[in-house]
């Protein structure tokens, strides 16, 4: 699939390096679906002795890095960053990039997801787009919206109940008058 042998134990706190793991990831997505296909990969199983089996996106991904990690940090902040053609080029480490102190408005060794995070959080507070809350508070908050949302939901099959009884009721009380 084109997967640099070395590339699963490189260094992952590097930025530039999550990175091309994710996009490794990516693509080698759609070489996975092609092996359904591929007759030389059956015939690779079966020299060796191994029952057809074609590998899914979490197989490749548990390679790198924990499924809940992925989906919470990498996904959401690469897939953000794709908005930005400046950050992408330097991740990529383009020749004609930015550099460190032009795009990020300081200079380090190395940089990191979270610091990827962050710049993303300022280009949206620069867009005039409310910054997502993090933290504890926010936590809090998400909370409190469950809560509503439950207490609600419960109201309303309260009444849907309710509506229920009085349907059956006036039901009843339809067909003793149709006896009568």
């Amino acid at each position: 699939m084109g997967i640099p042998t070395e590339l699963p134990s490189q260094d992952s706190t590097s930025l530039r390096t999550l990175y091309t793991k994710y996009k490794v990831l990516n693509d080698s997505t759609k070489q996975m679906g092609n092996l359904r296909s591929n007759q030389e990969w059956t015939n690779h199983l079966e020299e060796l002795g191994v029952e057809y089996w074609v590998p899914i996106f979490v197989d490749l991904l548990n390679i790198f890095i924990a499924k809940s990690q992925f989906y919470a940090s990498w996904k959401p902040s690469f897939t953000k960053a794709l908005g930005y053609p400046e950050m992408i080029a330097w991740l990529d480490d383009d020749s004609g990039c930015e550099s460190d102190s032009e795009l990020w408005a300081e200079t380090k060794d190395d940089y990191s997801l979270g610091d990827l995070k962050n710049w993303l959080r300022k280009k949206d507070v620069a867009k005039g787009k409310r910054p997502v809350a993090t933290g504890s508070s926010a936590v809090k908050k998400e909370k409190r919206k469950k809560d509503k949302r439950v207490a609600t939901e419960s109201s309303s099959s309260e009444s849907s109940e309710e509506k229920n009884v009085k349907a059956k009721a006036k039901a009843k009380k339809g067909k003793k008058k149709a006896s009568e």
